[in-house]
């Protein structure tokens, strides 16, 4: 007794038979039958087994590849509804090729094959671990399979063909890492995708072949995940259908009935797809190669798709404010990368020779590189100190550097240098020019401080404001991942001398005599000028006065009590 599991019911249309398909190394006698021929198999009837509600069916297929035993049993169900769940069950045997005919031969008649259950083969109870293809061969003028998961699971099937009309009511194939080729005669409309579950597995080949009609409509994904390598083959009689979804799929085959300028929305009333789709003619070399961006990826343009092998293709990048190009990758679809180079006239401009295959186009971006100066305090008096930062937010691949710091030197002095702390391997600088370098043992990605730096402003120094630059010069190599070319970076900081608050007499220092001085400004102020930049309305009562005189000398004596600014 075979064992049937039976894991659910649909309700479909009426049918003639059902197939129930177990493996096994046959043992019973031959029968008369008949025999079918496709795709270069022959599949042999053997024995049959009638019963009451069903017959069981034996078969042999011979043909390329198969060596040994290719035999297997078919129990079909005469019960008029499609009603059960069919599991193949594999016995002992190397079975590589199941081939359900079109037919098999009772009592000298033939009986038709018109539908397929669904879970015709399935992964449960460690099923079908050997079936390399499976061939469901009906009468496509009349099936109309409305079934869904004909296989499940984890196999080493490559072939799935079914020869007759099919309409999904749920994904066709699930969980199969191995198919390479898909062949249904004639697509009615899908509640699912074809290939369910192929999360995990980014590369084909996978070919999907189909015949489409007027009525056509796929607006599932065919290929549920994404993966490289997926072609559609529009079979010869193939018309524009009502709806395609091309997600996923890299090229669509149509035959010479087809114009040699078709486009894909020209394929359906309505088209989807995640990018530029190839369409070739079968058997032809295609003259031109796409170039193909996904929707997802922002800022990169190319002047058009279609390139002939040998073409220079030019990528145009746009990173956006504050960000710059990180990376450019080509890849062709055989998962292999093509190399983009950087033009040396702009940084946003990559280019590469077109190969003879369909290559996609992703650029990522990051924060721009920047060298900053800031200080401490862009104010001071004469004769104080002022610290500044040269800071950079992401130099890479850094093997040596040079820092330049240009200053005033009738009104500045440059009192130290010193790198940061990161910077272990620094060589040294010249405090007299403002010249600093640094070499490293191996490529560095610096983030933060390069260096600090005092100034300090000459006790004579003129009053007013100050531009102070660095220049940083980086000897970049190759460091993970990144070629940072040798490059400049600029920066530049304003630092205003004035004199210290409170010094009305600009000797350089605050004292009674300053009291004194703004004592006489208050008789005599033509006499007595207030230096740029002093505020002497010590009181903040909006008036200047003795009051503000006898401030001043309580905060010489007291600056905590009497503060000033």
């Amino acid at each position: 007794m075979r064992k049937l599991y039976t894991v659910g019911i649909i309700a479909l249309i009426a049918v003639v038979s059902i197939a129930i398909i177990s493996l096994y190394e046959t043992t019973a006698d031959p029968s008369p039958g008949y025999s079918y021929t496709y795709d270069g198999y022959t599949v042999t009837q053997t024995a049959i087994e009638p019963g009451t509600q069903e017959s069981t069916v034996s078969y042999s297929v011979e043909g390329p590849g198969i060596t040994g035993m290719n035999s297997y049993k078919v129990y079909f169900r005469n019960d008029g509804a499609l009603n059960g769940i069919g599991h193949l069950e594999v016995a002992e045997g190397a079975v590589a090729v199941v081939m359900v005919p079109p037919y098999y031969k009772m009592n000298d008649n033939l009986v038709k094959v018109s539908s397929v259950s669904t879970y015709l083969l399935n992964i449960h109870n460690n099923i079908i671990p050997k079936i390399q293809k499976l061939y469901i061969l009906t009468d496509q003028s009349e099936l109309l399979m409305k079934s869904r998961w004909i296989t499940a699971g984890y196999s080493s099937l490559t072939d799935l063909v079914i020869v007759g009309k099919v309409q999904l009511s749920g994904p066709l194939i699930e969980g199969n890492r191995t198919l390479e080729r898909i062949h249904i005669s004639e697509f009615v409309s899908d509640k699912g995708s074809i290939l369910y579950n192929n999360a995990g597995r980014t590369e084909g080949p996978v070919e999907i072949s189909l015949k489409t009609i007027p009525s056509t409509t796929i607006t599932n994904k065919m290929i549920a995940n994404p993966m490289e390598g997926v072609t559609v083959k529009l079979l010869p009689g193939s018309v524009n259908a009502k709806e395609l979804n091309l997600t996923n799929i890299s090229e669509v085959h149509v035959d010479k009935a087809w114009p040699s300028t078709v486009s894909t929305d020209q394929l359906a009333d309505k088209v989807v797809s995640s990018g530029s789709v190839r369409i070739i003619q079968y058997g032809g070399t295609p003259s031109k190669y796409v170039v193909a961006v996904p929707q997802s990826q922002n800022g990169v343009a190319i002047d058009k798709t279609e390139f002939a092998a040998g073409d220079t293709v030019t990528i145009t990048l746009s990173p956006g404010e504050d960000m710059q190009v990180a990376a450019v990758k080509v890849k062709k679809l055989d998962g292999n990368y093509v190399d983009a180079v950087v033009s040396p006239q702009d940084e946003n401009v990559y280019s590469f020779v077109m190969p003879a295959t369909n290559v996609t186009i992703t650029a990522t971006f990051e924060d721009a590189t920047s060298v900053s100066l800031t200080f401490d305090d862009n104010k001071v008096a004469r004769g104080a100190l002022r610290t500044g930062t040269i800071s950079t937010n992401a130099l890479k691949g850094v093997k040596s550097l040079f820092i330049r710091i240009d200053y005033d030197s009738e009104n500045f002095i440059l009192k130290s240098m010193a790198p940061s702390g990161q910077l272990a391997y620094d060589v040294g600088g010249n405090l007299n020019s403002g010249d600093y370098a640094m070499a490293f043992e191996s490529p560095q990605n610096i983030s933060g401080a390069l260096m600090t730096f005092e100034l300090q402003a000459k006790n004579d120094a003129n009053l007013g404001s100050y531009t102070i630059s660095c220049i940083v010069e980086v000897n970049g190599s190759y460091a993970e991942g990144v070629n940072n070319p040798d490059s400049a970076y600029n920066s530049s900081s304003t630092l205003t001398i004035g004199a210290s608050v409170g010094d009305l007499n600009s000797d350089g220092r605050v004292d009674e005599a300053d009291a004194v001085y703004l004592l006489f400004y208050t008789f005599r102020s033509n006499d007595y000028p207030i230096p740029a930049g002093q505020i002497v309305d010590y009181t903040k009562d909006g008036k200047v006065d003795s009051d503000d005189a006898i401030y001043l000398k309580n905060h010489i004596q007291n600056p905590t009590q009497y503060p000033i600014s």
